[in-house]
């Protein structure tokens, strides 16, 4: 309905109060939606308050996690719009992202080299569960170097494996089973 509160403004303005005949229009504008929502939009005009002004609703904390996991690159510009608004207005979830998007950077380069800073400015960043996690990683930060800089296109050779993990020095580990293969 958003897009078409300008219209029915206009179309009030105007003149025309029914509701069924501003749907009809709509309709005829590419609204699918149903005659109730447009008598409900023109509830406010009735009572001579203005309509409502378009009103987008807030990401679910899955959608915010969604944005912040995802390459910047691969954002749509409404998402890309969202998420920046989203980060200006919380800044412990812009610090997040920021943390976030330096890890990805890590494993896009295969460089573990900024590790121990990161794992740094991770203990430091004033939130709890981030700290919690820079000490989880750092007892074993052998295998969080491994991840990092390992290719990770292997596959499990055997076909009810539904998951695996990549190569750590010459080894392979089949999820599923938990047993080491020596490659």
């Amino acid at each position: 309905m958003d897009p078409y509160l300008d219209y029915l403004q206009q179309r009030w303005d105007e003149g025309e109060h029914s509701a069924r005949i501003l749907h009809q229009e709509l309709l005829g504008k590419g609204y699918l939606g149903h005659y109730q929502r447009v008598k409900m939009a023109l509830a406010p005009l009735r009572r001579g308050l203005p309509l409502d002004e378009p009103r987008e609703r807030p990401p679910s904390p899955r959608e915010a996690a969604r944005w912040i996991i995802t390459n910047p690159l691969r954002h749509g510009p409404q998402t890309a719009e969202r998420l920046r608004r989203l980060l200006a207005h919380c800044p412990e979830l812009h610090r997040t992202h920021e943390l976030v998007r330096q890890f990805a950077s890590m494993l896009d380069t295969r460089d573990a080299t900024p590790l121990q800073e990161w794992l740094d400015q991770l203990t430091n960043s004033g939130l709890p569960p981030l700290a919690a996690s820079a000490t989880a990683l750092r007892e074993d930060q052998y295998a969080v170097t491994q991840v990092i800089t390992t290719p990770y296109n292997w596959s499990c050779p055997f076909s009810w494996c539904r998951r695996s993990e990549a190569p750590i020095d010459g080894q392979v580990v089949c999820g599923s089973v938990r047993e080491v293969w020596i490659t």
